[in-house]
């Protein structure tokens, strides 16, 4: 509904339903919350740094970034999470601290253990989207960490 009342001009009447949401994402802690509530507070956070509310911007980044580390979070989620929150920091201006988001979400599924192959492959494609979504560069770093997940993946594996 937000975005609807903003496309029609009527900011203020957004305004009031991204406040709700972000109530509504205050109030759900349950432990599978970080699903919904860090994508719903990365996108929240560029809405409020774009109408100049930068400082509650960064502290619901905060927030989204801490839903993210919690609950029962798997390790492919979790980097999905981080992907979205990423590309906030980097709408925002953050370019920097998107960029460690980035690295942190291929150090996570770098960790994942093989059984959950399938989830790494998602988790890979979402943070790939957003380095290519946010032009933020893929240092030596993440180039490291991206090359011993694929050496993984093509390694020949027992039983085949």
């Amino acid at each position: 509904m937000a975005e609807a009342w903003e496309v029609l001009g009527q900011t203020e009447k957004a305004s009031g339903y991204y406040d709700a949401a972000l109530e509504n994402a205050r109030r759900d802690s349950g432990p599978f919350a970080y699903v919904f509530n860090a994508p719903l507070l990365a996108r929240i956070a560029v809405k409020y740094h774009k109408a100049g509310r930068k400082e509650e911007a960064a502290r619901i980044l905060v927030r989204a970034r801490e839903s993210a580390a919690g609950g029962e979070n798997r390790t492919s989620e979790k980097a999905q999470s981080l992907a979205i929150i990423a590309g906030a920091y980097a709408e925002t201006g953050e370019s920097k601290k998107a960029s460690k988001l980035l690295l942190e979400a291929l150090k996570a599924l770098a960790d994942l253990d093989d059984r959950f192959q399938p989830d790494r492959s998602g988790g890979l494609a979402s943070v790939a989207a957003a380095y290519v979504r946010t032009g933020i560069e893929f240092d030596d770093e993440a180039q490291k960490v991206l090359r011993a997940i694929l050496d993984r993946e093509t390694a020949p594996k027992e039983g085949r």
